[in-house]
């Protein structure tokens, strides 16, 4: 199943949402007339469509989570939302993802939460002086960078089933970027780039003799982006 964000310039909708399968076939849309969708989600079983969304016409930010049920919303869209979720003011929902076990997680600018039936549940607070950079990822894998004890940068996996659960990596040196695609973690640390993997080992170090401004990366193969210069590599 695919999902197209799509924006209508003229018309009373700031964001029309549009739900197709696999086939091109549309199953419906959603229409928000004050929110902006920042990111949606839909689950492993292809039940659930989750929606990120935030309101900025205000003084302060206001982000929703909306989970919509797929076969409901074909046939009676009222009824169709399942479980809404309404952050605390000023909290700016970044970025979702559906867990091997359906739970959806939720990445804001100050903390990452498990969203599900049973409710609302912080798995990590970002909003400390030890997190450099953090992100989600589809397996399950909440990742962020801290400074240790010793100020040093750490790479740690956090298992969002269990958060008692972590693996951790000793980066090198001072990291400018973190990238995520599913098992296969990429940082920046300037003119290197170390490859991780979602066990926390390294899968395969790079090094440039420039500045690495942006990395494209995927389970197999990367792009390390420097000077307008693009140099593709195997992982």
């Amino acid at each position: 199943m695919d999902m197209f964000q799509l924006q209508f310039p003229g018309t009373s909708y700031k964001t029309v949402i549009q739900t197709i399968d696999s086939e091109g076939k549309e199953l419906f849309k959603n229409y928000l007339s004050t929110t902006s969708v920042i990111d949606t989600a839909i689950s492993n079983d292809n039940k659930y469509l989750a929606m990120a969304e935030a309101n900025f016409s205000g003084i302060l930010i206001q982000s929703t989570i909306k989970i919509i049920s797929i076969d409901e919303a074909q046939t009676n869209s009222a009824d169709s939302i399942k479980y809404t979720n309404i952050a605390d003011a000023n909290d700016l929902i970044i970025d979702i993802e559906y867990n091997n076990k359906n739970d959806l997680i939720c990445m804001y600018d100050t903390h990452i939460d498990l969203f599900n039936k049973d409710g609302n549940k912080e798995l990590v607070d970002l909003n400390n002086n030890v997190t450099l950079y953090a992100d989600i990822n589809t397996v399950s894998n909440l990742i962020q960078i801290i400074k240790d004890e010793q100020g040093k940068a750490k790479l740690q996996i956090i298992d969002s089933n269990n958060t008692e659960s972590k693996k951790d990596y000793q980066i090198g040196s001072t990291p400018r970027q973190l990238y995520i695609y599913g098992n296969m973690i990429a940082v920046n640390l300037g003119t290197e780039v170390e490859f991780i993997n979602n066990n926390g080992w390294l899968v395969k170090r790079y090094k440039s003799n420039q500045e690495v401004q942006q990395i494209v990366v995927s389970e197999q193969i990367a792009g390390i982006v420097s000077n307008n210069k693009v140099k593709i590599i195997s992982l």
